[in-house]
Parts: C-alpha cells; structure tokens; sequence
C-alpha cells in the first residue's frame, strides 16, 4: 500500500512538471509572437514588404527611398526603419550600401541593398529576407 501511495506521488509530480513544461513553452510562443508583431509595429516599411511578394518587395522599398533621393535622406529613412547601412565588403564599388537588421526581434533577418550614382543619388534597390536560424 506504501509503494502505491508513492508511485501515485510520483506519477503526480511527474505529470505536474510536465504541465509546468508545456505551460512554459506556451508563454514563450506567445512572447515571441508578441515580439514579431511589435517588431513590425515599429518599422512599418518592413512590414508593408513582409506582407508582399518577393516581386514587390524591391517596389515597395523604392517607394520609400525613390530614385534620385540623395544618399543622407536615403541612409536617415533606412536608419529610422531599425536598418544598419554599411559599404559593400563584396564589391569593389563603394557606391553600393547594403544594409540589415540581423534578427531585430523578428523571425527574419532582412537584407537591403541600395545603390548610388556618381551624384550620390539612389540609382536602384533590391530586398529580400531570411528565416533566422535556430
């Protein structure tokens, strides 16, 4: 009778901690949908393209920094969308700014690339993104 009463604690607090484990990654599910509907509240061009297609993305990107802008107010739009902007490592031509977010919050990592002209105007554009990984 002892051994029962103690196998049926045991089985109780198992069962207990697995609810405990289910709970928690439930709440962490919702934290991070809360943290990837947040993350597009506060950069809205982002989110305009993530609702796209992969063809409007580039369209929805030059709405924003149309050709022509000037290099400053192309740079200051992107930064106030969450976008770090750098040179091109890959390219010999310093003209090209690629620019991303990493994470940011979001399950995807977004890649921008912005070109200028000899004048320092947006010449042309291309978006994209990538699942984060795990």
């Amino acid at each position: 009778m002892r051994w029962m009463k103690r196998g049926l604690i045991a089985v109780a607090g198992f069962s207990g901690l697995m609810l405990l484990l289910v709970a928690a990654f439930m709440i962490n599910d919702q934290i991070g949908k809360r943290r990837y509907e947040q993350f597009y509240v506060e950069h809205p061009m982002l989110r305009v393209m993530r609702d796209s297609s992969w063809t409007e993305m580039t369209s929805v990107l030059l709405q924003r920094v149309p050709v022509g802008t000037a290099q400053s107010d192309a740079l200051q739009i992107l930064s106030l969308e969450g976008l770090d902007c750098r040179p091109s490592r890959n390219s010999g031509d310093t003209r090209l700014m690629v620019c991303g977010t990493g994470k940011g919050g979001a399950d995807r990592a977004w890649y921008i690339e912005v070109s200028f002209d000899a004048h320092d105007k947006v010449s042309s554009g291309r978006a994209m993104y990538f699942k984060a990984s795990a």
